[in-house]
């Protein structure tokens, strides 16, 4: 199943920002860089400022998405066959926004495309995304594994940019100055639609479609073969020490959400009791049946609450270190500071999804009051 909130966002997410209005106006500074480019290079290369506007609009709005498609990240946390289907369709939609925004601002009232070519654009367009998501998913797992490989990606990308018949519109002289930098990079099948469309004898589709098919094939051997390793788990998991080969085969890791959530020594009760000195750190564990990455994942992720009761009044606590791994949730603080030694020690814990609403309560009796008592 696709939920559109899930959808909203992964729109959101990365370098816009995670407001609608952060999206939109990235949107809009998208259409003034395209007017402001157009308006300079058209000259520079010779071509009509309507044709170059509309082609310049088609194949960076491609290479807007594209780009979201490799900076959306997520991999570490996110269930990795949950991320890859949400990428995907994230990105589509900018794609779909930002070529409508830009060009039904900067070409249609102009009269350069008709809405029926405009609609062959963007299923031409769609199509050519299609085939090219497997490439830069993939990129965009690369860049996810250290720093290095993320500032090699973005390196490779910025020479793309240029190498890819984006700025430029593909010609014979054009491709013999560029060479096989051009006709060996996949990314050049984004200037297709547009040129199906512009109706100008001089330019030539600058790349064989099979070159683009052929990395793509690549990269969707490598996504199987890590979805065939990986499946329901997140990245980060399966690649750090978190998560063992023999520990990945326990059921919790194919539980996106607990069913229960208890003490870890007594199972049947709500409410336990503990004696503990004031001077000791206070330590407690709890079980859950899900998987590791319930309290740090994006998106889905549970919530952990801790509640105490002092001079009859409910606070937060908001000073404790928790470390869940493998069904146990361990739990560690200081006694609060306002805490009078002298009494007992109310605790609420608390977890929360978009499912479930868990409570466990801990009574701690100071040892020095019991000691008293007896």
């Amino acid at each position: 199943m696709i939920s559109l909130d899930r959808i909203y966002d992964y729109v959101l997410r990365g370098e816009r920002g995670p407001t609608l209005v952060n999206f939109l106006f990235f949107l809009i500074f998208n259409c003034i860089f395209i007017y402001l480019v157009t308006l300079l290079w058209n000259a520079f290369l010779g071509k009509d400022l309507g044709l170059y506007r509309l082609y310049f609009s088609s194949a960076f709005s491609s290479w807007v998405a594209l780009t979201s498609s490799i900076h959306f990240g997520g991999w570490n946390n996110e269930s990795y066959t949950e991320n890859i289907k949400y990428i995907f369709f994230a990105s589509l939609l900018i794609f779909i926004f930002q070529f409508l925004i830009s060009i039904y601002i900067l070409c249609f009232p102009l009269g350069l495309i008709t809405f029926i070519d405009s609609l062959k654009i963007i299923m031409y367009q769609s199509f050519c995304f299609l085939i090219l998501s497997p490439i830069v998913i993939t990129m965009s797992i690369i860049r996810s594994l250290n720093a290095l490989s993320r500032s090699i990606i973005r390196i490779i990308w910025r020479l793309l940019f240029f190498l890819t018949p984006i700025i430029w519109m593909p010609s014979e002289m054009l491709l013999s100055i560029r060479g096989n930098w051009v006709l060996f990079n996949p990314f050049t099948l984004i200037a297709l639609p547009s040129l199906n469309i512009i109706e100008e004898p001089i330019l030539t589709f600058p790349s064989d479609v099979m070159i683009s098919i052929l990395f793509s094939c690549g990269s969707v051997i490598f996504i199987s073969f890590l979805f065939y390793k990986v499946g329901n788990d997140s990245l980060g998991n399966y690649f750090s020490n978190m998560v063992t080969p023999d520990e990945r085969k326990n059921k919790f890791e194919k539980n996106n959400f607990p069913s229960y959530f208890s003490h870890n020594n007594v199972t049947d009760k709500k409410d336990l009791s503990r004696i503990i000195s004031t001077d000791d750190k206070i330590r407690l564990s709890f079980k859950l049946d899900v998987q590791n990455n319930y309290f740090s994942r994006l998106s889905k992720k549970g919530k952990l609450t801790v509640l105490y009761k002092t001079n009859n009044k409910i606070r937060n606590l908001y000073d404790f270190k928790s470390n869940f791994k493998n069904g146990l949730l361990k739990f560690s603080c200081n006694w609060p500071e306002n805490h009078n030694p002298k009494e007992e020690l109310y605790l609420q814990f608390l977890v929360n999804d978009r499912r479930n609403n868990f409570n466990l309560n801990v009574t701690l009796i100071p040892k020095s009051l019991k000691t008293k008592s007896e």
